[in-house]
């Protein structure tokens, strides 16, 4: 069969990842609810394991992006010292905007995600809801959100905005 032990817990199984796949395909037409509870406990597992990326993951696929949201807001800073900028928007776009109200920095961070990828329409889409809550911001997030209006003016052709951005900075 493929599966084999994990060689570090001898409590735990391997399944080849195309086996897996067949599983998973039989899960969603036979038991969706099962597959779902099945995906939220790994979102959960791998949450308290530091695994944040197969915890995202597995908390969409549970249809879970209130505990999607929270696992990146926890790890925003830790996102922004190692980039996956286009992982990022791909996520925050799955995200509901309930849940990206509640967590007002992941709004600013797709927004420089966006802006970062030169795709400025998504990132003002994300930043002007952020800006209608500008006082209530932390002091960081009210520089990332100078950054956003920065950076697309930079990438716009319009240095005297950015440097009137980056004044308003300051």
């Amino acid at each position: 069969l493929p599966i084999t032990r994990d060689p570090n817990d001898e409590e735990w199984r391997i399944v080849h990842p195309m086996f897996s796949a067949f599983l998973e395909e039989r899960l969603r037409a036979d038991a969706p609810q099962k597959l779902r509870e099945m995906h939220r406990a790994a979102a959960h597992w791998y949450a308290e394991h530091d695994h944040l990326s197969d915890a995202v993951r597995s908390a969409f696929a549970s249809d879970d992006a209130a505990f999607a949201g929270e696992l990146l807001a926890r790890a925003s800073a830790a996102r922004k010292r190692i980039g996956r900028f286009r992982k990022f928007a791909t996520w925050a776009a799955q995200l509901p905007s309930e849940v990206l109200d509640r967590y007002p920095t992941l709004r600013i961070e797709a927004a420089c995600t966006h802006a970062a990828l030169f795709e400025h329409e998504p990132a003002r889409v994300y930043a002007d809801p952020a800006r209608l809550r500008f006082n209530d911001l932390p002091i960081v997030a009210r520089d990332d959100l100078h950054a956003v209006d920065a950076i697309i003016a930079i990438y716009a052709d319009r240095p005297e905005a950015a440097l009137e951005t980056g004044l308003r900075g300051l």
